[in-house]
C-alpha cells in the first residue's frame, strides 16, 4: 500500500468531519446571545459560541433579531426583488416565474447590495456585532453590506384557479312577498356561495424554479488551489501583490455570515456547508500546502472546473 494511501486509512474521518448536533425539532443546535450586564455570563456564552465554532467551522445563533426586526426584513426582501423585477408581485404566485437571469439560477436578487433601511440597521445591530466578534474573538471588526438571497418554492406552490360560473338560480315568485332585509341577507349567501364556487386554490410544483445544481455551477469563497478567500472576488490588490512575500492577507479567520430571515430546514433552500471542512484544508489535494501526493482531480470533483480556471 502506497505512502498516501497508508495516510488516508489513518485519518479520522469523523473526528475531522462531524456531524452537527441536531435539536429535538431537527434544527441545528442553536445558541443564543446573551444579552445582559454580567461579564462572567458574557465570557461564558462567548467560549461555548467560540469552542463549537472551532469545532465545526459554523455555529447557529438563534435571537440576533427580534419578531419586528425579521418581519421589517422580510417584507424588503419582497420590496427588493420588486424592485428589480416589476412584473413580479409577492402576493401573486402566478407573476413569480418573472424573475430571470442569474437570480433565478443562482437565487441572488442582482449583484447589487440591498441599502434598505432595515437591513442596514441589521448591519450594525448589537446582537449580530457581538456573534462575529464572539467566533473571530476580536471585537475590532467592520461590516459591508451584502446581497439578498430569495428561493422561490419548487413544491406545493399555491395557486388560484377559477371555475366555470354556474347559470343564477330563478328567484322562485314567493320571494317578492318576504322582506327586503330577508331578500338582502338571502342574496349575500348566495353571492358567497358563487364566489366559493368560481375561486378555488390548487397546488403545484414548479421544478424549474429550482437553483442551479451543484454539478452545473460551483460557487466557493475559498479557493483550495490558490490557498486564497474572497471579499467579493478573488482578484489580488495592487498591495498584496507589492508585499506578498511579508504581509498574509489570510492571516486571520475570514468568515462569512447569512441571517436567515425564516425558519431553514431539510426541505428548503439556503445556505449549506461541510462542517469541520477548515479541519482537512491542509489534505485537499488541490492545496499548494497539501501533504497528499495524489492531485488526481476526480478526487475534487466539484473543485476541478475552478482549478482549471484559476490555471
Amino acid at each position: 500500500m502506497s505512502e498516501n494511501m497508508d495516510e488516508k486509512k489513518e485519518l479520522n474521518y469523523d473526528e475531522l468531519i462531524p456531524t452537527l448536533p441536531r435539536d429535538k425539532d431537527g434544527f441545528i443546535v442553536g445558541f443564543d446571545i446573551y444579552t445582559g450586564d454580567d461579564e462572567a455570563k458574557q465570557q461564558e456564552n462567548k467560549k461555548e459560541i467560540h469552542e463549537f465554532f472551532e469545532r465545526y467551522g459554523v455555529v447557529v445563533i438563534t435571537n440576533l433579531l427580534t419578531d419586528e426586526e425579521l418581519t421589517k426584513s422580510q417584507v424588503e426582501v419582497y420590496d427588493f426583488v420588486e424592485d428589480n423585477y416589476e412584473r413580479f408581485k409577492r402576493n401573486n404566485t402566478s407573476t413569480w416565474e418573472n424573475i430571470f437571469g442569474l437570480s433565478a439560477k443562482l437565487g441572488m436578487i442582482t449583484d447589487w447590495p440591498c441599502m434598505k433601511l432595515q437591513y442596514c440597521k441589521n448591519r450594525c445591530n448589537p446582537n449580530i456585532y457581538r456573534a462575529f466578534s464572539y467566533i473571530l474573538d476580536d471585537n475590532d471588526i467592520y461590516c459591508n453590506i451584502g446581497r439578498v438571497g430569495y428561493f422561490r418554492p419548487t413544491k406545493n406552490i399555491p395557486f388560484v384557479a377559477t371555475k366555470k360560473k354556474e347559470e343564477d338560480d330563478k328567484i322562485q315568485e314567493q320571494v317578492t312577498t318576504k322582506k327586503d332585509d330577508q331578500i338582502k341577507d338571502e342574496d349575500k349567501d348566495r353571492d358567497k356561495k358563487k364566489e366559493d364556487e368560481e375561486v378555488t386554490t390548487v397546488y403545484e410544483d414548479r421544478p424549474e424554479w429550482k437553483t442551479l445544481d451543484g454539478l452545473e455551477w460551483l460557487h466557493i469563497d475559498y479557493n483550495p488551489a490558490l490557498n486564497h478567500s474572497t471579499t467579493y472576488a478573488f482578484m489580488p490588490t495592487k498591495y498584496t501583490e507589492t508585499y506578498k512575500d511579508k504581509y498574509d492577507p489570510y492571516q486571520k479567520s475570514r468568515v462569512q455570515g447569512i441571517v436567515a430571515l425564516v425558519d431553514c430546514d431539510d426541505s428548503t433552500g439556503g445556505f449549506q456547508c461541510v462542517p469541520g471542512f477548515h479541519n482537512i484544508l491542509d489534505r485537499c489535494p488541490l492545496n499548494p500546502k497539501s501533504s497528499w501526493k495524489d492531485t488526481n482531480l476526480k478526487m475534487m470533483i466539484p473543485f476541478s472546473n475552478t482549478y482549471n480556471a484559476f490555471n
